[in-house]
């Protein structure tokens, strides 16, 4: 039986650069969806840090 491998990325919003960053770290480097993917995570949920503006 297959199990799907979920992962939790927490983003924060970039406004003057108009994207987002990362808020998962790894030492000091920012993760990335090829991170999660690494690791065995087939999916990743984004969690923003909007505060109520999304």
């Amino acid at each position: 039986m297959h199990v799907t491998a979920f992962g939790l990325w927490w983003i924060g919003w970039d406004e003057g650069k108009e994207g987002y960053f990362s808020r998962m770290k790894n030492g000091n480097e920012n993760l990335t969806t090829n991170d999660f993917k690494k690791r065995g995570f087939e999916y990743a949920i984004v969690a923003d840090s909007a505060r109520g503006q999304s």
